[in-house]
């Protein structure tokens, strides 16, 4: 570990207050990347350094990592689609992550381990925000927010409202009132 550029560089970094970061070595030119980074569902993001023979030089990847774990928890399993894909790529144009085979990668250039590291966990974080765009999720978004509206309107003009309401005379519950 003493030989990896990271290792040095994140020195850096951590005088900045993000001491939970660190490396793991797993063979040669590869390092597990430790990080307290998280996805939505408390799974942490999985981050490895390696270098890479063909470009002679270092990339930080995920090895396909997050497209697999987002797939786990969404109904749609084609990412390509609609919004979805217009997330994901304007999330790898703006940190200049590279995809292949659902790799996402990042080359480190100028020895710049500790930006390009920030970067790539951002788009990470980034593009684990296609799993907001479920349809439940979405939808009981919605009504939270309608609700929360429609009862701020209702307190203004001292209105009573009730949600989840049914009417006296419906013992059973069959019949709620929209």
């Amino acid at each position: 570990m003493r030989n990896c550029p990271l290792n040095r560089k994140m020195n850096k970094q951590k005088e900045k207050g993000c001491k939970e970061i660190g490396l793991i070595e797993k063979g040669i030119g590869r390092y597990v990347v430790k990080n307290p980074f998280i996805f939505e569902d408390g799974d942490q993001l999985v981050i490895l350094l390696i270098y890479d023979k063909e470009a002679k030089g270092w990339k930080i990847t995920d090895e396909g990592h997050t497209f697999q774990h987002l797939s786990y928890f969404m109904e749609e399993k084609d990412f390509s689609k609609g919004s979805r894909d217009e997330i994901i790529e304007s999330s790898k144009k703006m940190f200049g992550i590279s995809e292949k085979d659902g790799e996402l990668f990042l080359y480190v250039e100028n020895n710049e381990f500790g930006n390009t590291l920030y970067d790539f966990i951002q788009g990470l974080l980034k593009i684990a925000d296609i799993s907001f765009l479920e349809r439940d999720r979405i939808r009981t978004l919605f009504f939270e927010d309608f609700k929360n509206q429609l009862s701020k309107i209702a307190k203004g003009k001292k209105l009573e409202i009730h949600f989840d309401y049914n009417i006296n005379k419906d013992k059973r519950d069959i019949y709620p009132v929209d």
